[in-house]
């Protein structure tokens, strides 16, 4: 059912205008971030910086909401963090990276010592490697070491971190999603392989303590995401198509997971007829019988990429891309808090 994937995303850079979330903007405490296309223009009241930004990465931490992402200008074309104490202002952008080619995927754990990692891809040793940088308090990081991978080269990938374990699922480049731990991140395990397919994974872990993996992949008629679960990283559940309810040639891309203990929800982009990317959620007690997809936004731009961090039991931070479906170059970054 499914192909091997020999493609890499090097970008999924897209620009954007602010909107607002259906069914959470009434109570989304979080005040939209958002970036003009135009280097030249003048940003907006809520933004956070003049400079357009791609590749968000939310994470609730002992030292507050911290926002990763990609710079997209030529002069600042690496991984910045910033952080928020009230979700409404924001500290000023510190770089972690200092690459001189290509960087992407940022994605951060914080260890149980309260030690925060930042881990991100880049082709700076001319293969797509992770990195890590770390820090103590968000503010000053380490200069970025390369990962010792079994891989000489990754795709996309999730990072996972609990109980002093680290858990990666990554793409590789000659296809197939793998799975490999590390006690510290830095050293990683012999892969197992979870499928022989799939894009952009995206990899939780229930409050019954099952394992639940989504990712992209084709059909016959179009791209949907997929979901496997676990309950001993071994054996893996048949794939569940979740995105098919939309129409048989539905386009459906970028799957994140996050559970809470009411269950475990799923956030993905859909393509409409008209070409805009809306974002839409599903939910479930059991990871078998999921709710019906819930339009979440009704904007007709191109809604994609979207992250989640847990923020409370019953809601989640959810990052995203913004940007006009004609002209996807130039992304706009937003938050906003939304209720499972």
């Amino acid at each position: 059912m499914l192909s091997r994937f020999l493609s890499k995303k090097l970008c999924l850079a897209l620009s954007c205008v602010p909107l607002l979330l259906v069914g959470c903007q009434s109570t989304a405490p979080l005040g939209a971030v958002s970036f003009r296309t135009q280097a030249t223009a003048s940003p907006p009241r809520e933004a956070l910086f003049n400079q357009p930004a791609a590749a968000p990465f939310i994470f609730k931490s002992r030292q507050g909401l911290l926002l990763a992402y990609r710079g997209l200008q030529a002069d600042s074309r690496q991984i910045y963090v910033r952080r928020s104490r009230d979700g409404q202002s924001w500290d000023s952008p510190v770089q972690v990276s200092h690459n001189n080619l290509s960087v992407s995927h940022p994605q951060i754990v914080e260890e149980a010592s309260g030690k925060l990692k930042l881990f991100y891809h880049s082709n700076q040793s001319e293969s797509w490697q992770l990195y890590v940088s770390e820090s103590s308090d968000a503010q000053t990081w380490t200069p970025p070491r390369k990962v010792d991978l079994p891989e000489s080269q990754i795709s996309d990938s999730s990072l996972f971190y609990s109980n002093k374990e680290y858990l990666l699922c990554y793409q590789a480049f000659g296809g197939g999603l793998f799975l490999t731990r590390s006690s510290d991140g830095q050293r990683w395990g012999q892969p197992t392989q979870i499928s022989e397919s799939g894009e952009a994974p995206s990899l939780v872990r229930t409050a019954q303590g099952h394992y639940a993996l989504a990712y992209e992949g084709p059909t016959d008629t179009g791209w949907t995401i997929y979901l496997s679960s676990s309950s001993d990283l071994k054996q893996w559940s048949a794939p569940q198509a979740l995105g098919q309810e939309l129409g048989e040639n539905s386009r459906s891309r970028w799957g994140r997971l996050v559970s809470g203990s009411k269950g475990t929800t799923l956030v993905f982009s859909s393509q409409t007829e008209s070409g805009a990317w809306e974002l839409y959620k599903r939910s479930s007690s059991d990871l078998q019988a999921w709710s019906a997809p819930k339009q979440l936004t009704q904007n007709g731009l191109r809604n994609v990429n979207p992250q989640l961090a847990p923020a409370s039991s019953s809601s989640a931070y959810l990052a995203w891309e913004l940007s006009q479906p004609e002209s996807p170059a130039v992304s706009h970054l937003t938050v906003q808090q939304l209720q499972f």
